[in-house]
């Protein structure tokens, strides 16, 4: 009988179909000899030659010792495995396991403590939650959540180790090869997983600086041609209005291009304050020379990847990592959960087609804050049908690859901008919605500049069209009967609707036709302060204080509710307030986060 946190199997499922409704990634086939890979084709192996690769996280205490125990007392199993100890099995993340997987292994296994018996009080608690978020994470990227295991073993249950890893082994020879195991590794991903760096937060010594090299003043140039960083004529404006300098002085933007006027690509690939930008583009609103920093900090990133000195990204690389599994033709992700609801109406023949971004997958990311990630997607597909639109589901849809763009990672965003441009044009729609302004962004902006084609159809946001019905007296905007007496509102301009799509009016224009008591904050529009996590790169002390600034300029305004049009904004300011505390004087725990869609959705009445 399986012990309390024991998976034998990740979900229940109908025989012979993934919770996802596709076919399993794999299964044997006993006539042919043949594997099925995750996209469900047919891979030669020759037999019964399959050999796996099962990557083992262990707990220092009772499973690593269980599986020493296990060698001292010659138990036989399969040599499929290769045992990384931790100290605890809570210091698994799933982006570990998703990284043994975009890796190449066949399997993934965890093993801890029995429940009650952790060295560290709820450490394998923790691991049992990462396994499960790993499971779900695998099975919306496309991949079977059977290749991923939990077991707990103490120090002497040594046979179980054993009897564990013969029947995983098992399993994953009827899954068959994972087919990421025969696809090219980006080398900057092994770095970044392996790096020895203590502290990324520590400014870079110039004088362990390599020297410049042909292929980093090629990039140079090409950073230097793109963005007119030539033009600079060091003003400082870009660094004196910098919300990372502000808190994190070592990151100096001025500085990155006169590294660069000198030729020093050696010393800025290897200098880790690239990493600290957040890309948020209040640089590129200060420059009266047209120069395009952020562009300029991508360049230098993807310089600093290809010298195998890239960041993991926050979160232990859990988003990127995803982007990146889903990045491979032959995985067939699933983004499409939020859209189960009866309320929802769409038409596979309409000419307009929804694209949601991902942000169904945020409750993954960080599971204990409280956010229905899918309210967004999920509500602006109400707002459209109360403007008579049922619009095609985009059941294609992969992550837009916004966060790869934004962190150097070229090959895999090329990858995604191709295939979601393809699988856009499929769909016969005229033109695309969008409620994500980071997708919209990467599919009307970034798309076309590296597909060298226009996208073929048009881009608008949700609100827009509801700005258009209100001009047009078909919709009408009403006061909830609790909004009265719940003091004022005021907007978060978000870096990508602000900024970059230059949706400042359209927000701001439905929450006054609410009635509701609208209020700016003191930095607002082209020059509003950022949520503090830029393409979920760093999550780190200076990026908490700018939600927590901003935070208090929404309560100094008066405000008590914060409308923001970004989910990620949105969760950002939520795991804020939950997670690294709030000002007591002002209290900004009272401070409400809603989505700008959700805000919308709930008080829009057709005419």
């Amino acid at each position: 009988m399986p012990r309390p946190g024991h998976i034998d199997a990740p979900l229940p499922r109908r025989p012979g179909r993934s919770r996802t409704g596709r076919p399993p990634d794999g299964g044997w086939d006993p006539v042919t000899g043949n594997t099925r890979n995750d996209a469900g084709d047919a891979i030669a192996e020759g037999g019964g030659d399959f050999k796996p690769l099962i990557v083992a996280f262990t707990c220092n205490w009772c499973s690593y010792a269980g599986a020493d125990f296990a060698g001292i007392s010659r138990m036989q199993y399969p040599a499929s495995i290769r045992v990384v100890r931790l100290m605890c099995s809570g210091r698994v993340h799933p982006g570990f396991i998703l990284g043994a997987l975009e890796m190449g292994a066949d399997g993934v296994m965890v093993s801890g403590c029995h429940p009650g018996d952790c060295h560290y009080t709820f450490g394998n608690k923790s691991g049992q939650e990462a396994v499960e978020t790993a499971i779900e994470m695998a099975e919306m990227a496309g991949l079977n959540g059977d290749r991923i295991h939990l077991q707990w073993v103490s120090a002497s249950e040594g046979a179980l180790f054993a009897r564990t890893v013969e029947e995983f082994t098992r399993t994953i020879i009827g899954l068959g090869p994972n087919r990421l195991g025969k696809e090219p590794v980006d080398p900057s991903v092994v770095e970044m997983a392996c790096s020895t760096h203590e502290d990324m937060t520590v400014a870079f010594e110039p004088s362990k600086a390599p020297e410049a090299t042909a292929e980093g003043l090629v990039v140079l140039q090409k950073a230097f041609d793109s963005t007119h960083a030539y033009r600079c004529i060091e003003c400082g404006k870009c660094t004196g209005i910098c919300p990372v300098n502000a808190r994190y002085p070592a990151f100096h933007p001025r500085r990155l291009v006169i590294k660069g006027m000198y030729g020093l690509d050696g010393e800025l690939a290897y200098d880790h304050t690239i990493w600290a930008c957040l890309e948020c583009g209040l640089c590129r609103e200060a420059c009266r020379m047209d120069v395009d920093l952020p562009e300029f900090v991508r360049h230098l990133r993807s310089l600093a990847r290809s010298e195998g000195q890239g960041e993991m990204g926050t979160h232990g690389g859990l988003v990127h990592t995803f982007d990146r599994l889903c990045s491979h033709e032959f995985i067939e992700p699933d983004l499409t959960s939020w859209s189960k609801d009866g309320r929802l109406r769409f038409d596979p023949r309409s000419d307009t087609v929804f694209v949601s971004g991902y942000a169904g997958a945020l409750e993954q990311i960080i599971p204990d804050v409280e956010y229905d990630t899918k309210a967004s997607p999920r509500d602006a597909v109400r707002i459209l049908n109360m403007l008579g639109i049922m619009p095609q589901l985009f059941e294609a849809e992969r992550p837009s690859g916004h966060d790869l763009y934004y962190t150097g990672d070229n090959v895999a965003f090329e990858r995604l901008a191709s295939m979601n441009a393809e699988a856009l044009a499929a769909t016969g729609a005229k033109r695309a919605v969008f409620v994500c302004p980071e997708t919209m962004h990467a599919y009307r902006d970034l798309y076309p500049a590296v597909t060298g084609e226009p996208l073929g159809l048009d881009c608008i946001h949700v609100i827009e069209l509801v700005t258009e019905a209100l001009d047009e007296e078909k919709v009408a905007l009403r006061m909830l009967p609790n909004d009265s007496g719940r003091g004022a509102i005021t907007y978060h301009d978000s870096c990508r609707m602000g900024r970059m799509l230059g949706l400042y009016d359209e927000p701001r224009l439905v929450i006054e036709g609410t009635g509701d008591a609208f209020v700016e904050m003191e930095h607002n529009r082209g020059y509003a302060g950022c949520c503090g996590v830029g393409a979920w790169q760093r999550c780190d002390p200076a990026s908490r204080q700018l939600r927590l600034a901003r935070l208090v300029e929404a309560h100094e305004a008066g405000a008590n509710r914060l409308v923001t049009p970004c989910s990620r904004c949105t969760f950002h300011f939520k795991c804020q307030q939950c997670h690294d505390g709030v000002e007591e004087t002002p209290s900004t725990e009272d401070v409400e986060i809603i989505d700008l869609a959700t805000y919308v959705a709930e008080r829009l009445v057709k005419l």
